[in-house]
């Protein structure tokens, strides 16, 4: 009977039924206790109000801190020291909004900014969060100049890609993989119907049992297109492909047009929020992490690519600078990719600068 009700539940919400029971709340509860920062930032009715929301009936910190593995307990560590740092700052409180939407991708957000205030507090004086009446979400006292940075992670579909991902393997017990062009768009359907729609075979008990033994890939094929592939492991080590046809994880796209995108579509949408244009100096900071900005570190060692890719820059904005910072960093290395004028980039130096390039740390 038990069986009959949760195949029911599975089978009418598979996202909702399938996250609910992968949560395991005494592992929040545990890990509140171990890391008072995050306590602090998300108590437990903020962590449970989304539990009904979708697409994925879950807090984007409750998700992590009920589902991941004790390998991630050094990014747990991380976040709990930079909450901790960004309390300390004035006017905390008003970034409220972005503890509380509970959207899984919001968690970039958040840590992006929060990588952001300890960058700015290891180079500069006087650090401080957007006030009451909002403006840029950080500013900084920097060589006798006031500056204000604003933050911004390109979403895109990696983040919905992502959670599937997460999600199949807990279901499974195993590491699904995925495979998706490097450097290209890819637009997804509606984010409930998708996921829905791909985790619904997965209440089936005798199918979860069958694909644990398999090799499992989420396959982004074209447009709006992605198959999760189950296939018997390949033992022919002279062949990189299964029952020759999985094509090689990792297919190339266009780096160059591909973060040329990325970058204008940053500074499109977030050029002149906040009342950027009000504030100068200004930078606008946007983390590639999810752009696959790991590939383009790679094919960018010298930074000639991403300057190259930089579009110009309106009125409003005097630097833009780019970053690939993942969730185990404190500290993000910047490195600037236009500015407004030569000027501006001669002045925004620190923002390429370490602690320990001769800043004095205030």
């Amino acid at each position: 009977m038990v069986d009959e009700m949760s195949r029911r539940s599975c089978n009418e919400s598979p996202t909702k039924h399938f996250v609910h029971k992968l949560i395991d709340w005494e592992r929040v509860n545990e890990r509140l206790g171990r890391y008072p920062a995050i306590r602090e930032a998300f108590s437990m009715e903020v962590l449970r109000a989304a539990e009904e929301s979708r697409p994925y009936y879950c807090h984007y910190m409750a998700w992590r801190l009920g589902t991941w593995s004790v390998e991630s307990e050094g990014c747990l560590a991380n976040l709990d020291n930079l909450l901790a740092n960004a309390a300390e700052l004035p006017n905390w409180e008003n970034e409220d909004s972005v503890l509380k939407n509970g959207e899984y991708a919001t968690y970039w957000s958040l840590l992006w900014q929060l990588q952001l205030a300890a960058k700015l507090r290891a180079v500069g004086r006087n650090v401080t969060w957007a006030g009451p009446d909002g403006g840029p979400d950080l500013s900084v006292d920097v060589d006798g100049e006031r500056w204000h940075v604003e933050c911004h992670v390109p979403r895109k579909s990696y983040f919905l890609l992502q959670f599937l991902q997460e999600c199949l393997s807990k279901i499974l017990g195993l590491s699904v993989q995925e495979d998706y062009p490097l450097f290209a768009r890819m637009p997804l359907p509606e984010p409930s119907r998708f996921l829905d729609d791909k985790l619904k075979p997965y209440c089936d008990a005798s199918r979860r049992e069958a694909a644990s033994a398999k090799c499992v890939t989420i396959v982004y094929e074209d447009q709006c297109s992605v198959e999760v592939a189950e296939e018997e492991w390949d033992t022919n080590e002279s062949d990189d492909t299964v029952d020759g046809r999985r094509r090689p994880l990792g297919r190339w796209g266009a780096p160059e047009q591909h973060v040329t995108a990325m970058l204008k579509g940053a500074v499109s949408s977030k050029g002149e929020s906040n009342s950027l244009g009000d504030h100068h100096p200004n930078v606008l900071a946007v983390n590639l992490l999810l752009t696959n900005a790991e590939a383009a570190e790679y094919h960018d060692s010298d930074g000639k690519m991403i300057a190259g890719c930089a579009p110009e820059l309106p009125t409003a904005l005097d630097v833009l600078a780019v970053a690939n910072c993942g969730i185990d960093a404190s500290v993000p290395n910047l490195r600037i990719a236009a500015c407004g004028s030569p000027n501006w980039c001669r002045e925004g130096r620190w923002l390429e600068a370490e602690p320990d390039d001769g800043l004095e740390t205030r």
